[in-house]
């Protein structure tokens, strides 16, 4: 089992592209400005940025993992 913390930015894909590809350059600003990425060492944390399929790709790959994690460990229905 793998695991570990992450925070993310994220919109329905009901918003209008141009503000959701507006939120990944935004975050992007954000996640590169050194004083973002001090305070994050600060707490032994890391900035990763991604386009919009990417973070697509890993959401998906995340929820895979989990649910095959949830699968594998849970206990029969008595």
């Amino acid at each position: 089992m793998v695991g570990g913390i992450w925070f993310a930015i994220g919109a329905s894909v009901k918003v209008p592209m141009a503000i959701r590809q507006r939120l990944v350059r935004d975050g992007a600003g954000i996640a590169a400005a050194a004083d973002f990425r001090e305070k994050m060492a600060g707490i032994g944390g890391s900035a990763w940025t991604a386009s919009l399929a990417e973070f697509q790709s890993f959401i998906r790959a995340d929820l895979a993992q989990w649910d095959a994690d949830i699968r594998r460990l849970s206990a029969p229905a008595r």
